[in-house]
């Protein structure tokens, strides 16, 4: 009798150590490069490098879902796409099949489905707003104006480059350049932000690009085909996101 009472007290007490013992399976990090401007709502890098804004909450609300960890690693436009196809991240975002892809020559990049809609188009002054042909154009440096590089080409536009939006709209208003090439959502948020609402409108005469924001990856197309169907499963969530930042397209665009 003391011998089965002693076994089951050794039994017993064995388990919660065994029970400790048993680690839980390490959750899988992946990086994502991300652009290092400010282009709130769809994302801003803070001094520490941390990331916010709708780009955040969304890949976040999507790697919590599936179980996974994104650490994102802010860099310059320009290299950024260095860095991605150089394997130093997992994955790029935004990124779009269109952007650079003559650097993509030889790789077997593949792109999510639409994450959220967007328009890159040119922000002028009020009494431009009719405006059908433009001679100077400023650019955010690292961005490719596509529906404007063959007038570029044939040097009927001449662009000035700028590291920061403020700088951007400022070479509008001083009469130095006749219109800024921007995503229309950034420009009218950044524009409010900074106390000059209105100064400056989107022209929709002038060529506009209307596409989306894509997630990209080289080596985890797997991780895409999670992400199309969690944006398909999930769009109700995906909307609410969009609405709470501001990133709906007007319904007449």
């Amino acid at each position: 009798m003391k011998s089965f009472l002693f076994l089951a007290f050794f039994l017993s007490s064995s388990i919660p150590l065994e029970a400790s013992q048993v680690q839980a399976p390490a959750t899988k990090t992946f990086t994502i490069g991300i652009e290092s401007i400010d282009y709130y709502p769809h994302q801003i890098t803070n001094e520490k490098g941390e990331i916010s804004g709708f780009t955040r909450e969304l890949l976040d609300t999507f790697a919590k879902n599936k179980g996974i960890k994104f650490v994102y690693t802010p860099l310059p436009v320009k290299r950024l796409f260095i860095s991605f196809l150089a394997n130093q991240v997992d994955f790029k975002y935004p990124d779009n099949a269109y952007w650079q892809s003559e650097l993509k020559q030889g790789k077997e990049v593949v792109y999510s489905n639409s994450v959220v809609d967007y328009i890159d188009g040119v922000m002028v002054k009020k009494e431009n707003s009719d405006l059908r042909k433009l001679k100077t154009l400023a650019i955010m440096r690292g961005f490719t104006p596509l529906q404007y590089l063959v007038q570029i080409k044939k040097k009927e536009l001449s662009f000035i480059e700028s590291d920061e939006h403020k700088s951007l709209f400022l070479l509008v208003t001083s009469g130095r350049a006749e219109g800024c090439y921007f995503d229309i959502v950034v420009a009218q948020y950044q524009l409010k932000k900074m106390g000059m609402s209105g100064q400056l409108v989107f022209n929709s005469n002038l060529p506009y690009t209307k596409s989306s924001y894509s997630l990209s990856t080289i080596n985890h197309p797997e991780i895409i085909n999670d992400l199309n169907q969690f944006l398909v499963e999930q769009k109700k969530l995906v909307d609410e996101l969009k609405k709470k930042y501001g990133v709906v397209l007007p319904a007449n665009l």
